[in-house]
């Protein structure tokens, strides 16, 4: 039996070509005029050879007329090309700043769409790095490739056509010593980009670990890890120079190449344009003319090869860029999804498992109802699932195997942004953002008025920003660092209070809290959690002992359930943790006033 061989793969398209194709269409006509401007700066660059041309030949006739016509014409011509280069220079960075900042809204929403999972394997500053490093690289070739490229591509064809004019025959020399130049600037350009991906993978890691440094400072100094760290940061460091220096050294290449070409044309020229003159086959005008006209090719020449090192490395850049731009959002809206409604607030599992791609079961076979109000607490040790189930309430996992309902509906029959809208987290580390306390607080309610704020703020038992010289308007810092623990944490408190939601997520938001601090915030928690839907990670109980309901995990399943009381009665796993943790009657509780 004869089989047809299977059809080729079709080549990939090369990555800049696909990034013009992707962000280039809407700038169509501005690059269109700006090129029309090309041809005007290569014409007047191409017209000085042909006047110097006319201009010796002229002399050498006694036409003394030339002094005042060609003057003239040059000044003509260095006007409309000092005219143009400027309007095309304007035009071609518009163009090529527009287009990265479209590259790097879209490279940014593509990551805030990843799946956690995906989130949690890259650091964070590496993502960093491929949203502003990786699109440098691309805005310094964008740029060279709109605008100058084209300008001097145009301009060297413009000067060759000059020199065919004048002297075709030492044009071939010209083009024939120039074209096998082109080999080798082709091989140092690939070879640059090969080294460009690594630099770039070793940026984002020195990134990271200068970033990590700088915020476990305190823990450097406390462990004396300063020297470790020193010698890990020096290694990371010369490790990113030798690659540098290699790029450097390999454009540097470039410059020996151009220089013996253009002294191997320069050598050509004259001795077959001197034998020419003075067998009377060619004049001084046109070789006065032709020299002109390679003098002026030199630099756009040189410029082009230049461009092939900048233009690998570019292409480099864009290849992670789409390597992230392509990656498949972890969760995304069913076509058919629909906005979600305020829900009572029932929650209900239905054999739910959950399995990371890589690693074992987390979650199996989990059933459990949570009835519209009630307040549920999760306890367990490290591990047993609780976090995860938190987490596909919330849908920002799917699970495995099952189905998660809001109301009797699956959650996955909701648009993404309609459902979450209705849940509010506060977590164990309270997550704040640069900017100010008003800022963050109406994160929970954007469009919220002052008087809003500050009613949240009061229920959240954050009575101190009054006492801030700027109220309102102070500001947290990085990660909220000009804020104590319980300030922090009061504060995420207010955005939840604001945002109202009819399901609350609490993971142990007042565990690394001052007995004070825990105080006022399991009180403010109290009045939040009133007649709303509640579900509680805690690991210490003494916390939830107030639960309508507790719900006992490990290893992925819920083993026990029932009030404090009736689990104290019959589950002994759950003793063991109450007794390991020396629960006392009176320590604070969910709820407690």
């Amino acid at each position: 039996m004869v089989t047809s061989p299977s059809p080729r793969p079709a080549p990939a398209r090369h990555p800049i070509r696909r990034l013009v194709q992707r962000w280039g269409p809407k700038h169509l006509r501005t690059f269109v005029v700006a090129n029309l401007l090309v041809i005007v700066i290569a014409g007047a660059t191409a017209g000085y050879p042909l006047l110097i041309d006319y201009l010796v030949d002229a002399l050498q006739a006694g036409d003394r007329a030339v002094l005042v016509t060609v003057p003239i014409a040059v000044l003509l011509l260095t006007f409309a090309k000092g005219l143009a280069l400027y309007a095309q220079t304007v035009l071609v960075s518009r163009i090529a700043q527009r287009m990265i900042a479209d590259i790097r809204t879209d490279l940014y929403t593509a990551i805030l769409r990843f799946d956690l999972g995906v989130l949690a394997g890259n650091r964070a500053v590496s993502l960093q790095a491929r949203v502003l490093h990786d699109t440098n690289l691309l805005s310094a070739s964008l740029a060279q490739m709109a605008g100058r490229v084209t300008r001097d591509a145009v301009t060297c064809a413009a000067l060759l056509a000059s020199v065919i004019y004048l002297d075709w025959v030492l044009s071939l020399i010209v083009i024939v010593v120039y074209g096998i130049n082109v080999r080798p600037v082709l091989s140092i350009g690939r070879r640059t980009r090969r080294t460009t991906t690594d630099v770039q993978v070793h940026y984002g890691a020195l990134s990271s670990f200068l970033a990590e440094t700088f915020r476990g400072m305190r823990m450097v100094r406390a462990f004396n890890l300063g020297a470790a760290r020193t010698e890990q940061g020096k290694s990371l460091i010369e490790r990113l120079y030798a690659l540098q220096y290699a790029i450097e050294r390999r454009r540097a290449q470039l410059s020996p190449v151009l220089e013996f070409g253009g002294g191997v044309v320069v050598a050509l020229i004259i001795v077959v344009a001197g034998w020419r003159i003075l067998e009377g086959v060619s004049t001084i005008g046109a070789f006065s003319g032709f020299v002109s006209a390679v003098l002026l090719a030199l630099r756009p020449a040189r410029a082009l090869a230049n461009f092939s090192v900048t233009f690998q490395q570019a292409a480099s850049a864009a290849e992670r860029v789409f390597e992230k731009l392509e990656q498949p959002p972890g969760l995304v809206d069913r076509p058919d999804a629909r906005a979600c409604p305020r829900p009572e607030g029932e929650i209900r599992f239905e054999d739910v498992s959950f399995r990371y791609e890589q690693g074992g079961a987390v979650l199996q076979g989990v059933n459990l109802v949570v009835p519209p109000g009630e307040r549920v607490a999760l306890v367990g040790p490290s591990g047993a699932g609780k976090t995860t189930l938190i987490n596909l309430v919330l849908r920002l996992f799917d699970p495995s195997a099952g189905r998660i309902l809001l109301d009797g509906t699956d959650l996955r029959e909701f648009t993404l942004e309609s459902l979450r809208s209705h849940f509010g987290l506060v977590a164990q580390e309270a997550t704040l953002f640069h900017g100010s306390i008003r800022e963050n607080v109406a994160m929970g309610r954007p469009g919220a008025d002052d008087a809003a704020i500050r009613d949240a703020l009061v229920a959240a038992a954050a009575d101190f920003v009054n006492a801030l010289p700027n109220g309102l308007d102070t500001m947290v810092g990085d990660e909220g660092d000009r804020l104590s623990g319980g300030e922090r944490q009061r504060v995420a408190l207010a955005r939840a209070i604001l945002r109202d939601p009819a399901v609350l997520i609490l993971d142990e938001p007042t565990s690394a809290l001052d007995a004070e601090s825990e105080h006022r915030i399991q009180a403010a928690l109290g009045r939040l959690t009133a007649g709303r839907t509640t579900i509680t990670i805690a690991h210490r109980l003494s916390t939830v002992v107030r639960a309508d309901r507790i719900l006992l995990m490990e290893e992925g399943t819920i083993v026990d359930q029932g009030t404090h009381a009736a689990l104290m009665a019959h589950s002994a796993p759950y003793r063991r943790l109450v007794e390991l943790q020396e629960v006392g009657s009176g320590e604070p509780s969910l709820g407690a006033p």
